[in-house]
């Protein structure tokens, strides 16, 4: 935690509003807490502590963090900060993370938002419609850190330990949001779910296709070039990384990671390959010859011995 620029000036300035009681740095706390990128339990753990603090203190912090969390999230490309693609994936997960935790907390009890988070992480509009792919990564940031106290799914992976030490299971938590709230999002992360899990088969497909090719320009030209082999590791490590999410979503959701197809080489075209000669149809009655013509002529034929004498 201190290790976190941000997050270090979010504690300093903290203490002082504590001691002074001065609301003036309320819209600098909340900028330094919604630029946060950590997503450690102990990091969230310490930033839940403090928003709260500062919540009971201040009337205008809660509402000014939440908005500025959630706009973290759902919001832009941040382009004006200047963010790497990297570094804002993982600031809107820590965003995520932070959100959730503060709902538990009770420093607001906005349904709607919890709605609208994980719309954005299966990308569906407001009506339903799917207005882009689910963000994998997003998607399993919010299961792993509200799938049992707000869709009610206990990890399996945890009721496996549970069960192999022998112990009765513990009874699963109230939910933290209404029961209709609760349907409405565990009907969201179903869909999301399955909509990765047809994507994984997919991308397996055509990873085992790119492979087949790949395997036959090989031997073809004796190598790949810089470009193919680019693709191929490229294709490799995204279909990798897509089936971790899918397990870790599994594993939240307690639901089973798709069995991904064997897919067989291409068949070689006709054309343009080789292959062996099969002979000429042969005539069963006439045996080993062609026909019962030149069977004849061979039966009637000295013997080659007879011909040619050994010397």
């Amino acid at each position: 935690m201190s290790r976190n620029g941000p997050l270090r000036g979010a504690l300093k300035k903290a203490r002082k509003s504590y001691r002074f009681s001065n609301p003036r740095y309320v819209s600098e706390l909340v900028d330094a807490v919604a630029a946060t990128s950590k997503t450690k339990d102990r990091d969230v753990a310490a930033a839940v502590a403090v928003c709260s603090g500062l919540h009971a203190r201040h009337a205008t912090f809660g509402g000014g963090v939440v908005a500025a969390l959630a706009e973290s999230v759902v919001g832009g490309t941040d382009a004006a900060d200047d963010v790497a693609g990297g570094d804002r994936e993982k600031r809107r997960r820590a965003a995520l993370k932070l959100l959730l935790e503060l709902f538990f907390a009770g420093v607001y009890d906005d349904e709607a938002l919890l709605n609208r988070l994980l719309r954005y992480c299966v990308g569906v509009g407001p009506k339903g419609k799917r207005r882009r792919p689910v963000d994998a990564p997003l998607l399993a940031a919010f299961l792993k850190g509200g799938g049992e106290d707000l869709l009610g799914k206990r990890r399996r992976s945890f009721a496996a330990v549970v069960a192999a030490a022998g112990l009765d299971a513990a009874p699963a938590r109230a939910a933290a949001c209404s029961r209709e709230c609760s349907s409405a999002l565990a009907a969201l992360a179903d869909d999301g779910f399955a909509f990765l899990c047809a994507s994984l088969v997919e991308d397996h497909v055509a990873l085992r296709a790119l492979e087949h090719r790949c395997t036959k320009d090989a031997l073809t030209h004796g190598s790949l070039t810089e470009e193919k082999e680019r693709a191929l590791e490229e294709g490799r490590r995204a279909r990798e990384r897509l089936l971790k999410h899918v397990t870790e979503c599994a594993d939240c959701l307690d639901a089973d990671v798709p069995a991904l197809p064997e897919v067989e080489a291409e068949k070689e075209a006709e054309e343009g390959s080789l292959s062996l000669f099969g002979g000429f149809a042969l005539n069963s009655d006439a045996g080993p010859f062609e026909d019962e013509a030149a069977r004849a002529f061979y039966a009637a034929s000295e013997s080659i011995e007879l011909v040619f004498h050994a010397s």
